[in-house]
């Protein structure tokens, strides 16, 4: 189990909380303080004070609780690093050290991590971290992020492949698969449009992709613009409605009764991010140019996944074979067709075609 694993650093001996930390870093990349003490307090705080937590809203006592003091010691020995923009909060990454110690634990999962970010970036990733959290720390629910499902060049700071085309989140389901994308502002039209193209042609037959808007008016953009499109696998809602119903909220369409209630997991999801292992070997990958098959592409296979309990000591693990581990994978979307992709030779978009936005003289982005 998590708690018998052990490291032994420069004075600073590794809890099972210390492994809870790196491995959710490295899959999401950066976190906030109140990120990480949340992460610390998920089997004792309130739902609500979690959800608070986990998009960085800390009340002044809690900079100063055992959690918050035990990320200091992790920053001066070396297995964490902070970051701090002008005006901003402080921000946390992996370092080279900590994440050779996931590697060496058999906990690493991805095969680079990210050792710094932009100022433009860093609010935008710690509200996927924050709604990530949500969803699987309260929820129950199996979340990828778009670190896991894009091959990424040196260490994980820049993709190789181009993945604007893929979600901030992935919720896997067996009845509907779920993309998640948290929008800051938007965007052109035009993108948009290929964007949603191609996407129809990813998405399983019953996925949609679900909209989380920050920016005031964002939900009847979207709205909107997916009426014009006739984009219906495009459901929507607004962050602060995602906060207040702690994940629970109703994103809706543009189509009358058209709506997705996210539910927590009847059996919670067991694998959370610091609980997975890395494949036996390289996962296979999607050649887009040639429309499948292995080669390099930019979606590799779920995670293989451990329940609770399963995980062996490093110790203990010296000298045993690799054998793969039984994966439980739920099916993969389809591969990412060429660029500018064309609805024509796929039934589903032929059904329903994605059409250019028809000139508006109020709303939207006219507006």
């Amino acid at each position: 189990m998590l708690r018998k694993l052990s490291h032994r650093g420069p004075g600073l001996s590794l809890q099972p909380t210390d492994w809870k930390w790196l491995s959710a870093l490295e899959v999401y990349g950066i976190f906030g303080l109140g990120q990480l003490v949340g992460l610390g307090l998920v089997r004792t705080y309130e739902p609500a004070n979690l959800v608070r937590l986990f998009f960085n809203d800390m009340e002044r006592h809690e900079h100063w609780i055992r959690r918050a003091k035990r990320v200091r010691k992790l920053v001066e020995s070396g297995y964490l690093q902070a970051q701090r923009f002008p005006h901003r909060l402080l921000f946390f990454t992996l370092t080279e050290k900590a994440h050779k110690v996931l590697q060496e634990a058999g906990l690493a999962r991805l095969p680079g991590f990210r050792h710094r970010i932009s100022e433009s970036m860093a609010n935008h990733e710690t509200l996927v971290a924050g709604v990530g959290l949500v969803l699987s720390e309260l929820m129950g629910l199996e979340v990828l992020t778009a670190r896991e499902r894009v091959e990424w060049k040196g260490r994980g700071g820049r993709p190789a492949t181009d993945s604007r085309i893929v979600p901030d989140l992935w919720i896997a389901d067996d009845s509907e698969a779920k993309g998640v994308e948290i929008e800051r502002g938007p965007k052109s039209k035009e993108e948009y449009r290929e964007r949603w193209r191609t996407m129809r042609l990813i998405l399983p037959e019953n996925g949609v992709l679900l909209y989380l808007t920050v920016w005031p008016g964002g939900k009847r953009f979207i709205k909107e613009l997916a009426q014009d499109y006739r984009a219906d696998f495009i459901l929507v809602a607004e962050l602060d409605e995602f906060i207040q119903a702690k994940g629970r909220c109703r994103f809706v369409g543009y189509e009358p009764g058209r709506s997705v209630t996210l539910k927590a997991a009847s059996i919670p999801y067991a694998g959370a991010a610091y609980q997975r292992v890395p494949p036996a070997g390289p996962p296979a990958r999607q050649d887009v140019s040639a429309g499948g098959g292995p080669a390099a592409g930019p979606f590799a296979p779920p995670p293989r996944r451990v329940r609770v309990g399963e995980l062996t000591p490093p110790q203990q693990r010296r000298g045993q074979s690799a054998a793969p581990l039984e994966s439980d994978a739920r099916p993969h979307p389809l591969p990412l067709p060429s660029p500018s992709p064309s609805p024509e030779g796929d039934p589903r978009a032929a059904s329903r075609p994605l059409e250019s936005a028809a000139p508006r003289t109020t709303g939207g982005m006219d507006q």
